[in-house]
């Protein structure tokens, strides 16, 4: 099992969460930019938004920053919630948008609303 968290910076991973502080480890993934939220619909699925319209992907969350990509979905504006209840959808939504991927986190589809 491998249990994600974050602290608006980074994204924690621990294969043992369960475990003693030294069980998790920190990795920044997006820079200066805050991340607002992050779904793992399994362990090798993990989709993330940030407050400057982007979501960051990857298959390997535990595999450090390189394995996190970044797509612009939606220009400067925050993201503010994502779902994944499937490895086969995610929906992250802001102030008045909802974009949609059917093959996350290969890529993201434009499906605003």
């Amino acid at each position: 099992m491998i249990r994600y968290t974050l602290d608006h910076w980074h994204v924690l991973t621990a294969t043992s969460p369960t475990g003693s502080a030294s069980a998790w480890t920190k990795t920044d993934i997006d820079g200066s930019t805050a991340i607002d939220s992050i779904r793992c619909a399994s362990t090798t699925q993990c989709v993330a938004d940030d407050n400057d319209g982007n979501v960051l992907t990857s298959t390997n969350p535990t595999g450090g920053s390189g394995a996190w990509t970044t797509s612009d979905i939606d220009g400067s504006t925050s993201m503010g919630a994502v779902s994944c209840p499937s490895t086969s959808l995610c929906i992250v939504g802001d102030d008045g948008n909802v974009f949609t991927a059917t093959s996350p986190p290969a890529a993201q589809d434009r499906g605003q609303r």
